[in-house]
């Protein structure tokens, strides 16, 4: 269709042409620059139908109609297009060229207007601008020999403009392919940098055995990626207390009081937004009062902020706050891989605490909430082991509740259950932090005294008869009853090699306290288990 008005050979000829050449052979003499200066008004003041005439011959090309045809889409082009009138027909110069051509070329070449339409705008354009100055001559009555020289001064102009923006284009072209591409491979690089860290993430999160630990794996992802000028990570316990949170400021873990947001925070974790709603809160500006949310601990009015809940299916674990001191640093795709973060590690959590909560279940009494004699057991093999390392001495209590048959039977097994947690109560307070206390069954209790000689250990099994005697029992509002219990002691490594031994003399040991009258303690000694073998 454009062929039908072209010479191609001319024009692959013309774009093989450097700018001085193009200069060489495109110079106007003094006489053709004052018929150009001619021409130039001719033309600007036919601009719109020249226009008109272009942009309905381009619309004619295989998909033009979309590139060409909608004034609405073409109206920057059209307006480039009017400016390249008025200033492109002036006397070519090479430093001039870039002046009047280069917002129109760099314009086409970011839009991705195809090459071969370039030739075309500039052969269609040739095309208008020779029907209107042929109307123009002849409305003016211009002779032949004027009109062929004004025809051949116009074809040299234009074809300084169209290798002149052909040069531009290229150029700008090439630069913004390079720049995309180098766009690209950066998009690239960063991508594949964030999903080999979220990657590692999960590996490192699902191989810890520790809640503070994951918090600080997932701290230490955090930084390395999105490098926040202010990081905190709050986790909510399982009794929604808000724990205080690991804080970073430019890659050093550091400590701050409380403000007055934390505090509230402490006592409603609710009153964080994101962690509420159970979805990443991003806010691009800080400085926003109409966005941001008034209880963000250590808050700062600049830069932007996002908190990004820890969650695991309906349970909220905690959130981190992200915050930036530039606004609007956070892209879609930085929220995107840190709501994955904020999953994984909710999941990594939420497993630990149900491995948690399952040993605690298989180790621990469920009325008194003593160890059981699962952990007993364990916590004896591993004392034996260390104390064979180290030396030293560890002593075993075996303690039960006197008469307490007589609670179950007379005043029935809730009765004998309140009795079983009020002795509870006063083992408690009669431990070392490093001992062990387990319910071995019914009424039978031992305690593990790490590091305890035998005077120690009669000393705590002084002091825990004497606080079952002060401990009162009340069977209903009218009625009530002190506790009374019996001891026995072992001590290893002077009565046995094992604690399991151990707790065997220790049970004969409560024994003989039983039989010489109850409410008290006995010591073993070799005696004593002698006449009970005997």
């Amino acid at each position: 269709m454009v062929q039908s008005f072209s010479k191609r050979q001319e024009t692959d000829e013309l774009m093989q042409l450097s700018a001085s050449q193009a200069a060489k052979l495109f110079r106007l003499r003094t006489a053709e620059i004052s018929l150009l200066e001619e021409i130039r008004q001719m033309i600007i003041d036919s601009s719109e139908m020249i226009l008109n005439l272009l942009f309905s011959r381009l619309s004619m090309l295989p998909g033009g109609a979309t590139l060409f045809g909608d004034p609405g889409q073409t109206g920057k082009t059209r307006g480039r297009m009017r400016k390249w009138l008025k200033a492109g027909l002036r006397p070519w110069h090479p430093d001039v060229r870039e002046s009047h051509l280069r917002h129109l070329a760099l314009y086409c070449a970011r839009k991705g207007v195809p090459a071969p339409y370039i030739t075309s705008v500039f052969l269609c354009l040739e095309y208008a601008c020779k029907k209107v100055l042929t109307k123009a001559a002849n409305r003016e009555g211009i002779d032949a020999t004027k009109f062929h020289k004004m025809e051949s001064v116009f074809r040299k102009r234009i074809m300084t403009e169209h290798l002149g923006f052909v040069l531009l284009y290229s150029r700008y072209s090439k630069a913004l392919a390079t720049q995309q591409r180098i766009g690209l491979e950066q998009t690239i690089k960063v991508r594949s940098r964030r999903l080999a860290s979220t990657v590692s993430l999960s590996q490192a999160v699902t191989s810890e055995i520790d809640q503070d630990q994951v918090v600080r794996v997932l701290a230490r992802h955090v930084m390395d990626i999105f490098a926040p000028d202010f990081l905190a990570i709050h986790s909510i316990e399982s009794e929604g207390v808000v724990e205080t949170p690991i804080m970073i400021v430019g890659q050093k873990v550091v400590t701050c009081q409380d403000d007055d947001a934390m505090h509230r925070l402490r006592k409603d974790w609710h009153l964080c937004r994101a962690a509420r709603i159970g979805q990443t809160y991003y806010v691009a500006d800080a400085g926003n009062t109409l966005e941001g949310c008034p209880y963000r601990a250590w808050a700062k009015d600049a830069g932007s902020y996002c908190c990004i809940p820890l969650t695991s299916g309906t349970n909220m674990l905690g959130w981190m706050y992200l915050r930036r001191d530039e606004t609007d640093a956070f892209s879609e795709e930085d929220i995107e891989v840190l709501g994955i973060y904020g999953q994984m590690v909710g999941t990594a959590i939420t497993s630990l605490r149900l491995v948690e909560e399952n040993k605690q279940q298989a180790t621990t009494d469920p009325l008194t909430g003593l160890h059981n004699r699962r952990y007993f057991e364990e916590a004896m093999h591993k004392d034996d082991m260390l104390r064979n390392r180290r030396g030293g001495s560890s002593s075993l209590l075996m303690l039960d509740v006197d008469k307490f048959k007589k609670f179950n039977d007379s005043y029935g097994h809730d009765t004998g259950d309140r009795v079983l947690v009020a002795f509870t109560s006063a083992l408690r307070q009669s431990v070392r932090a490093t001992d062990e206390v387990a319910r071995l069954g019914g009424d039978e209790f031992a305690i593990l005294l790490r590091d305890c000689e035998a005077d120690e250990a009669c000393r705590i099994a002084a002091k825990i008869v004497r606080l079952a005697r002060e401990t009162t029992v009340y069977i209903d509002a009218s009625r009530s009853e002190h506790l009374e219990v019996s001891a026995g002691v072992a001590v290893c490594p002077e009565n046995a090699q094992t604690l399991q031994e151990a707790l065997l003399l220790a049970d004969i040991a409560l024994l003989q306290a039983k039989e010489a009258g109850r409410n008290d303690y006995q010591v073993y000694d070799r005696e004593l288990h002698g006449a009970a073998v005997g």
